[in-house]
């Protein structure tokens, strides 16, 4: 039963990560676009075209975790 003890911290911690992994998968297709997008200049604009793709892996490495234990 989800109020017996322990359960509602559990809930409490997959939802937090849940949103977590949404957040860094969101931010990385964002972060990605910007650096395509406008002329920032070279060390910066390498940094997100990387980071983005970076983030988006671990958003979606996350959820994934989250959605096979549950």
């Amino acid at each position: 039963m989800i109020w017996e003890k322990g359960n509602g911290v559990r809930l409490l911690m997959r939802n937090k990560f849940k949103i977590l992994g949404i957040a860094l998968m969101v931010g990385g297709w964002l972060s990605a676009g910007i650096a395509f997008s406008t002329n920032i200049p070279d060390p910066i604009n390498t940094i997100m075209f990387v980071g983005g793709p970076v983030m988006l892996y671990i958003g979606v490495i996350i959820l994934g975790v989250i959605v096979l234990k549950s």
